[in-house]
């Protein structure tokens, strides 16, 4: 496991995404010291080989249930997946409604059809759906605080805002320091990829 600090009070993990283009998610950590609470940023798939390396890092820096919160960018996945396993250990979890609402919906069914509509033979559709790791490996239920545009994040020194940036999925959320120009963006902008407008 490599934890390395990347500005005061900020860490950040990677979680190796198997079998995956994306090779990679970058899990961020705000630590408060102390006296204040812990904020966990993402959580890779619900697979044994993301779950091993987040739980190491979460050792590593001496987080735990009652001292931390996880905020779940948005519902995709490879961000969401182990948000249920974390809940179960005790974390509370915080997500934007819009996208929690989104990952209740029959949504593969909609994106199925939709595919279908668009020209893709029925048979390729099932196949493709059931082999997408981003319906595979999605997170056991779980209960979390829900955030809306504008709540304020206060975690480690920083005061972040929720912005709610709709386009890679229906309620992504971004989180902004104004005061320090800092701002987490899950994966409204990806490095040299499109973040896929859905």
């Amino acid at each position: 496991m490599s934890v390395q600090q990347i500005c005061e009070n900020i860490y950040t993990f990677a979680i190796v995404l198997p079998d995956n283009p994306l090779k990679w998610l970058n899990c961020y950590v705000i630590k408060s010291g102390a006296e204040g609470r812990n904020l966990l940023i993402d959580t890779g798939f619900k697979r044994r080989e993301c779950l091993e390396p987040l739980l190491e890092g979460i050792k590593e820096l001496g987080l735990m249930p009652e001292n931390t919160d996880v905020f779940i960018s948005h519902a995709h996945s490879d961000h969401a997946g182990n948000a249920g396993a974390l809940e179960k250990l005790g974390f509370r979890i915080m997500m934007g409604k819009v996208d929690y609402d989104a990952m209740l919906s029959p949504y593969w069914d909609r994106r199925k059809k939709r595919v279908i509509s668009e020209g893709m033979p029925g048979t390729v559709a099932e196949e493709v759906m059931d082999r997408n790791p981003a319906k595979n490996f999605v997170s056991d239920p779980f209960e979390p605080i829900f955030l809306y545009d504008g709540d304020l994040l206060e975690y480690g020194g920083y005061s972040l805002r929720c912005i709610v940036t709709p386009g890679h999925t229906p309620g992504h959320i971004c989180l902004y320091d104004e005061t320090k120009k800092l701002i987490f963006l899950g994966d409204h902008v990806l490095f040299d990829i499109s973040p896929n407008i859905n």
